[in-house]
């Protein structure tokens, strides 16, 4: 942990307002150099965090490992409590680090649709984990989409130094692979993922990428724990060269750095005073700026408001902001038969991550609720309305026009390869094109083509209209009572929110949360009670229940069909995603009456029988 050394502002400087505040942010260069190499060989094995692996997706991608390094500011609140979540100030200039990245991107350009995700990876296990990849992972190949992973914790790269070994039980894997790795404080993260970003989007001989996939798109991305620190991030560090963000299952800002808690202000102190101590932003200062430039999108679950986080990170639209709460999800996003325990370590069988909780699991990434398929399709909606920019020409997204796609700079910046983009000193007069996948062969850094009109200079509305050509659909939540809880219905199910074809067609409970399996050994009750507590359980309904709801099986299919229409309608589903929906239902034994081993006997005497009569009347 770095020893804080904190700054203190007069208090007569408060009188001058947000500009003072503004300025104090962007003392420091976010956008300084970085430096790239891939990982070294023959020390150890990757550790690649999620369980959806390269390898299984039905497009053809890469993975690419690389260490980054550079200086980052570290930085704390000028007062206590803070005036916003812009009242900053370095306390730490240039502190070295060492991180690392794992790229996964499509194998020619030819594939790639200009947009690029980075995940701040989630360290709630200990360990580096890819909760947006794993819900996503099929929609991002499928899309084209290049998805960057990078460690940003201590407690993930102190688990990489340390070897690898998965909760402490499993041998170490990486040998000395990570050895060199350094953050040493949580809170630098900020300026090393603005530093990365711009890398990522240069034309800075240290970018990994190779030359022909040049990143039009570029949005950060966290869940659970990091989800709080893409909050802190756009609020305090939001840039011209980020386009948007994703709060995936979180609630309110993560600290800005982790230094020793302030006493709140006129209570007996508890701990050191400021300014030796790290503030906390206060009420709806903790929840993401709602007046950003970029795009912010956050959604949560059915488990994460009963278990986790109640109802805290309500807020409601704006022109850049939505806020949805997903019915019936769960805040667990992994898939299903995930192996924890190889055979033989603990038992002769492998142990997998069903084995560990008591009740089915219902899953981000596996369901019965699917809240990937949400997630996919608010992905969609966020890079649409990027894509399609704002009607006014004069204003942040005209940004990449006159000056090419990374600033008034150039590519190249003027900070090595990277294009400085300071919190007070925006510059709202270029034109910004977007480009969805099929006009990138009409981009403007592709000189042997011809560009296309930008329908922005055919606007007729005044310059500085706030409106924007396309929004994404209006926040959901769902319904509570005074105190907070989920409202539900006869069968137990959550009321409101963003509902899936499960929570409108049920065949069965989901409750939020789960428990360990008390047959297991003490340790793996341990991993189970976090992992489990995570998930959601699904108590399916009985016999008689399904009999009630649904008078055949041909019925079920129509109601979910309808229901999937619905969310399509609205926004909330894709086409690919709804086709998988429809043929579940379909190949399900739901309501299939004698039972539905007799589906494959039954259509099969049907189909005879209509020949047998067509070749009838033919005779």
């Amino acid at each position: 942990m770095l020893r804080l050394r904190f700054r203190t502002i007069p208090a007569g400087l408060a009188a001058l307002g947000l500009t003072i505040l503004l300025q104090s942010a962007g003392q420091a260069d976010p956008m300084a150099p970085v430096t790239v190499v891939p990982a070294p060989d023959g020390q150890g094995e990757s550790f690649s965090p999620g369980v959806r692996l390269v390898s299984e997706l039905a497009h053809d991608y890469v993975e690419e490992e690389y260490f980054v390094s550079g200086g980052a500011d570290l930085y704390n609140y000028n007062h206590n409590p803070p005036f916003g979540p812009t009242d900053l100030s370095a306390i730490e200039n240039d502190v070295p680090y060492q991180t690392r990245m794992i790229i996964r991107r499509p194998v020619s350009d030819a594939q790639f649709n200009g947009m690029l995700v980075i995940e701040w990876w989630n360290s709630t296990a200990g360990f580096d984990t890819a909760p947006s990849w794993d819900a996503s992972a099929e929609y991002f190949a499928r899309e084209g989409i290049i998805y960057v992973g990078v460690t940003n914790s201590t407690t993930s790269l102190d688990f990489l130094v340390g070897g690898c070994s998965v909760f402490g039980i499993l041998p170490p894997t990486c040998g000395t692979r990570y050895a060199a790795l350094s953050l040493p404080e949580n809170g630098l993260a900020y300026d090393m993922m603005s530093q990365i970003a711009n890398l990522l989007k240069s034309d800075s001989p240290e970018n990994p990428l190779p030359a022909e996939f040049q990143v039009d798109r570029l949005y950060h991305a966290g869940q659970s724990q990091q989800g709080g620190s893409i909050v802190t991030y756009a609020s305090a560090f939001d840039s011209v060269v980020n386009d948007g963000y994703f709060v995936q299952q979180a609630a309110s800002a993560r600290p800005i750095n982790f230094g020793p808690v302030c006493s709140a202000p006129g209570s007996p102190p508890l701990g050191p005073l400021f300014p030796d101590c790290t503030p906390r932003l206060q009420g709806t200062d903790a929840l993401v700026r709602t007046d950003l430039d970029s795009p912010v999108v956050h959604a949560i679950t059915e488990t994460d408001i009963e278990i986790l986080f109640g109802t805290v990170a309500r807020q409601p639209d704006t022109p850049t902001f939505r806020y949805y709460e997903v019915a019936g999800g769960g805040h667990l996003t992994v898939h299903n038969n995930v192996e924890i325990v190889p055979a033989g370590l603990l038992g002769p069988e492998p142990i997998y991550l069903d084995d560990l909780c008591e009740f089915p699991l219902n899953t981000t990434a596996d369901g019965p609720v699917f809240f990937s398929y949400t997630l996919n399709a608010l992905w969609a909606n966020l890079d649409r309305q990027v894509r399609h920019g704002r009607y006014s020409r004069h204003d942040r997204h005209g940004r990449h026009g006159r000056h090419g796609r990374h600033g008034r700079h150039g590519r190249h910046g003027r900070h090595g390869g990277h294009a400085r983009h300071d919190l007070d000193d925006r510059d709202d007069t270029d034109d910004r094109r977007q480009y969805s996948r099929h006009d990138r062969n009409d981009r403007p850094d592709r000189p042997d083509r011809p560009n296309r009109p930008d329908r922005g200079d055919r606007d007729d509305r005044p310059p500085g209209h706030d409106r924007w050509r396309w929004q994404p659909p209006a926040g959901v939540i769902m319904q509570t009572n005074a105190a907070g809880e989920v409202e539900r219905d006869v069968f137990g199910n959550g009321l409101g929110g963003l509902r899936s074809a499960a929570m409108d067609v049920p065949i069965a409970t989901y409750l939020p949360g789960n428990v360990a399996d008390p047959s297991q050994p003490a340790l793996l009750q341990g991993i189970g009670n976090l992992a489990c507590r995570l998930a959601s359980s699904v108590d399916p309904f009985d016999d008689a229940t399904i009999d009630s709801l649904y008078r055949d099986h041909r019925q079920y299919v129509r109601k979910v069909i309808r229901s999937v229409r619905e969310q399509r309608r609205l926004g909330f589903l894709l086409r690919e995603d709804a086709a998988k929906v429809v043929v579940n239902a379909a190949a399900s034994p739901v309501a299939c009456g004698l039972g539905f081993e007799l589906v494959f006997v039954v259509a099969p005497i049907m189909g005879l029988r209509r020949r047998a009569r067509v070749a009838r009347k033919l005779g």
